[in-house]
């Protein structure tokens, strides 16, 4: 009998990037939903929060593996322009990534 593959997908955020995204200052959006969260390597994380109802998000990057910031809103950086697209923001913070 085979077994189902384990995914690799990740279905909850991380408490710390919850904690971190509530601490979060954004001028052009708010932070009720996390729409997109991506485990890429070492403890880092990018994705896209925002709020969908009004068309506003924003990526994010939340470095857990960095050791100087002890505060968790020091380990996230997000942007704060307000995408009115939640898949530009998505394609945004993965070019970042990918580029780094």
């Amino acid at each position: 009998m085979k077994t189902k593959p384990q995914s690799r997908i990740n279905s909850t955020v991380p408490e710390p990037i919850l904690t971190a995204l509530a601490g979060a200052q954004f001028n052009y959006s708010h932070c009720v939903h996390v729409f997109h969260c991506i485990s890429m390597r070492d403890q880092r994380w990018i994705g896209v929060a925002g709020d969908g109802d009004n068309g506003g998000y924003e990526w994010f990057i939340f470095n857990g593996a960095e050791d100087g910031p002890t505060r968790l809103q020091d380990k996230l950086t997000h942007s704060d322009c307000g995408f009115g697209s939640c898949d530009f923001a998505l394609k945004e913070v993965i070019n970042m990534e990918v580029r780094e």
